[in-house]
């Protein structure tokens, strides 16, 4: 988060320069401890709002599956009868109704974070990170150029996810994968300070 955080600040400022140049200058020209230390407050903060956010949904999860599935069932080691339970309680239509919920924070997600990453403190990330839930700035997603920037990228990410999970079941592979990751997240920042344009 706190290597997000730096690499987000120095983004905006990079000019029309070629991207993948300018982050490979600037992951150059950086300190392994101005990655991690220098925003590590901001990164704190970000870091408690979607912790608390995640805590809260699964709460939301957990408490919405107890209401539909015997509990009994699921603590017995009958399988059939459990599956039976989720087809006939309900717990279908609430595990829709939860892949829902997590596909429009999933869009609406990399706009929150181009926010929290250029926050301007513990206290500005943390309210930043609640813009997840707020209204109007569901309205400000609503247009065709964050629509189509989200779209590609959680289509790459998606491939990409793929790809590193196979690369990473292979011991030997391992150092592949963890590489992939790096750059997946440093690409992450660019895409979540663009998304926060696209939003302005």
């Amino acid at each position: 988060f706190s290597l997000q955080i730096y690499l987000a600040r120095q983004i905006p400022d990079s000019g029309e320069t070629d991207e993948k140049n300018e982050i490979g200058r600037i992951a150059s020209e950086t300190e392994l401890r101005d990655y991690f230390l220098r925003y590590i407050d901001i990164a704190a903060g970000g870091f408690a709002g979607f912790f608390m956010i995640l805590l809260l949904l699964m709460m939301l999860f957990m408490a919405m599956i107890g209401g539909s599935v015997d509990m009994q069932t699921v603590s017995g080691s009958n399988m059939e009868a459990f599956a039976a339970s989720i087809s006939t309680s309900g717990t279908l239509g609430t595990l829709s109704l939860f892949l829902i919920l997590s596909m429009v924070l999933g869009y609406l997600l990399p706009g929150v974070m181009g926010e929290v990453l250029l926050a301007e403190s513990f206290g500005d990330a943390f309210k930043k990170s609640w813009k997840l839930f707020s209204p109007s700035y569901w309205k400000r997603t609503l247009n065709g150029d964050y629509f189509m920037l989200v779209l590609i990228w959680s289509a790459i990410v998606f491939v990409a996810a793929l790809i590193l999970s196979w690369l990473a079941v292979s011991i030997i592979l391992l150092p592949v994968a963890l590489i992939g990751i790096y750059c997946l997240s440093l690409y992450n920042a660019v895409i979540y300070v663009f998304a926060h344009r696209y939003l302005d």
